[in-house]
């Protein structure tokens, strides 16, 4: 119960910076590059496909970001409520706690390479 409690806060998180780190890179992006690609005579229509084609290598790039964000804020939340607190004291390890967070990442890792 505790894993998939602890999974999915970690799964929010993740997807909740990925989302905004993803944002923000593009925003900076077009606001960098739109007026060198006006400049070489590209229409609205182009400039849009070619940022929505960079979407997918952006978010390859924001994922390690994201997931260390994720177990960032995973964590301090366990702390903030005192969770961290109940956990350690029923026994078990920060190993054990962090096992979820760990197998996610890891699976994240593996899928981001394919």
């Amino acid at each position: 119960i505790i894993d998939r409690y602890i999974a999915k806060e970690f799964l929010k998180n993740f997807f909740a910076a990925l989302i905004v780190f993803t944002s923000l890179f593009l925003v900076v992006d077009i606001l960098t590059r739109i007026w060198e690609l006006r400049s070489l005579g590209a229409d609205g229509h182009s400039i849009w496909l070619y940022f929505l084609y960079e979407i997918p290598s952006t978010i390859n790039m924001m994922t390690p970001v994201a997931c260390l964000m994720g177990t960032i804020l995973t964590v301090n939340v366990l702390n903030r409520n005192n969770e961290l607190v109940a956990l350690f004291g029923s026994g078990i390890s920060l190993a054990r706690i962090t096992a979820p967070i760990l197998a996610i990442t890891l699976a994240i890792c593996i899928c981001s390479f394919f």
